[in-house]
């Protein structure tokens, strides 16, 4: 096993707070969102994170680096002319941080992802991040709060992109429930 040196030991203490950091001014912008909406000057869609055990450099590493990842949610985002749709940005770590730099943008339209784009589904309204095949990877996980599922409006869905080597890839699973009557 490689000895780690000062600097990479000094780095390992400070992503966790790096992580923090980012996760509180999104947080903010959430807030500041929801503020919007209530107020009436914005729409209903906020932001939803998820940076899941940050610092564990592996349940957040969708790509499998040894650095963890942050996805963003933005429900209320328009994909392909759909208001509400929504979509969710993976932002890639590296040894200095989260880098937006390199990401990755999914949405209905995501090759792989079931489904289409549907106005007011709010693709993104929850996120978590989490090793769900024991592969290595960690895979995100989707929740879209309007979704609908046969004839129930709103019932929403989950779904599951799977983590690769190069980031989120094509493969996913949705799960559909509609709410009991």
């Amino acid at each position: 096993m490689r000895r780690r040196t000062v600097e990479e030991a000094v780095d390992m203490r400070r992503r966790p707070l790096r992580a923090l950091v980012a996760g509180l001014l999104l947080a903010g912008a959430a807030v500041a969102g929801i503020r919007q909406w209530a107020a009436g000057t914005g729409t209903p869609g906020g932001v939803s994170v998820a940076a899941a055990t940050v610092g564990s450099g592996r349940a957040a590493d969708v790509d499998g680096d040894g650095y963890d990842d942050l996805a963003v949610g933005a429900p209320g985002a328009a994909v392909r002319g759909k208001d509400g749709a929504g979509y969710v940005g993976l932002a890639f770590g590296s040894k200095t941080g989260v880098h937006v730099a390199r990401h990755q943008v999914l949405s209905r339209a995501y090759p792989g992802v079931p489904g289409e784009p549907r106005a007011h589904e709010r693709f993104g309204s929850a996120l978590a991040l989490g090793d769900m095949d024991g592969d290595g990877h960690a895979d995100l996980v989707v929740g879209a709060s309007g979704a609908t599922a046969g004839d129930v409006r709103g019932a929403g869905s989950v779904t599951v992109v799977f983590g690769a080597r190069t980031g989120l890839s094509h493969r996913a699973i949705a799960f559909h429930a509609p709410a009991p009557s």
